[in-house]
């Protein structure tokens, strides 16, 4: 979920509560690591929804604290990691391919998951394209940053 884009303290709870899902549907379930994959990535979705959504109705109430501010600040700065920096340069659909590449699906298990998931078919050509695509932005980003003197 990290490789994907979320924050330690998300990827915790989505984690947690797709474990939950997988052992109510165990006996149930053909593939548990598709299973489990789809779940927490659809949970991931939902989670970033309502974050959204919250947002939204705080700022047009105004609820912001000092103390929101502050956790954000902590938080923001705990994001800064490079490898969280250059994976929040990709598309939400880059991270997702790469992180399901890392963990070992094939490009047919992958657009299966995904056409399920955002309910439109994609093919394997197009996770390979979307693959690429990422890999070329990542290398763009690590060749900027030895440019500038910073690590490669």
């Amino acid at each position: 979920m990290i490789n994907q884009g979320c924050r330690f303290h998300e990827a915790e709870e989505i984690v947690a509560e797709t474990m939950l899902r997988v052992y109510e549907k165990w006996s149930e379930i053909a593939s548990p690591k598709s299973y489990a994959r789809t779940t927490a990535t659809r949970l991931m979705i939902e989670w970033r929804n309502r974050l959204k959504r919250g947002r939204q109705l705080e700022e047009q109430a105004d609820w912001g604290n000092d103390d929101r501010r502050d956790q954000d600040e902590i938080t923001s700065r705990i994001d800064n990691l490079e490898h969280v920096q250059a994976l929040n340069q990709l598309t939400a659909l880059q991270r997702m391919v790469l992180s399901w590449t890392l963990d070992g699906f094939t490009s047919a298990e992958i657009a299966e998951r995904i056409s399920a998931i955002r309910e439109r078919k994609m093919t394997q050509a197009t996770v390979r394209s979307v693959r690429r695509h990422a890999r070329r932005r990542l290398e763009q980003l690590r060749s900027a940053r030895s440019e500038e003197g910073g690590r490669p």
